[in-house]
């Protein structure tokens, strides 16, 4: 009996080590993200408007460089780093959005424009809630769009929203990370070309 509580006791003790520790070398963590079109979302209808997308603003709370995006911990709120991407974030969300509305029949345009597009990046985020036997990896993308269109009436819609999360017994890892802010921008961008208020 007493064998069984002192391995028991070894046990718990690697085990808190371990997730203290982080599991995983600390420092930060930097992403390169490669966002790939939605699936079965392209159109060739040629009267879809020319549209000149502006970068968005980056109006995240609590910013304090541009390039970080996130922060990992391990158990009792031990950090295990920051984390940053590869390239600007209102440069990697023009290019997706870009290439979404090109997906679907517009025409990205740099003069000659019918509509104006730009937006704020409200969140973009990825973190770590941590217990003493997973991490939950989630990523947090949330945006608000503005159209122009040539009379100079401005019109707002959104914000958009979407969370993803996923579960790991080891470690959260750059390619986790990447997965679910990734998909948490897709599920945005979806959501902005299904709204009617944006298709008007």
């Amino acid at each position: 009996m007493k064998k069984t509580s002192n391995n028991y006791l070894y046990f718990s003790i690697i085990i808190l080590f371990l997730f203290t520790s982080g599991c995983a070398s600390t420092g930060t963590s930097i992403l390169k993200l490669k966002y790939e079109p939605l699936a079965n979302t392209k159109s060739t209808n040629s009267l879809s408007p020319n549209i000149r997308l502006i970068n968005f603003q980056d109006v995240r709370d609590g910013k304090n460089e541009p390039e970080i995006i996130g922060h990992r911990e391990a158990a009792f709120g031990v950090s295990m780093g920051d984390v940053k991407v590869e390239r600007p974030i209102f440069e990697i969300i023009h290019n997706a959005f870009s290439s979404e509305l090109m997906q679907n029949g517009y025409h990205i345009v740099n003069t000659g424009e019918d509509f104006t597009i730009t937006g704020k990046i409200l969140k973009f985020w990825v973190g770590t809630d941590v217990t003493s036997l997973y991490w939950d990896v989630y990523g947090e993308v949330k945006i608000e769009i503005e159209v122009k269109n040539t009379n100079g009436e401005t019109t707002k819609v959104g914000p958009y929203s979407s969370k993803n999360i996923e579960r790991t017994y080891t470690n959260p890892s750059v390619p986790i990370m990447e997965r679910v802010l990734l998909a948490s921008l897709k599920e945005v961008i979806g959501k902005i070309l299904s709204d009617k208020e944006f298709a008007k």
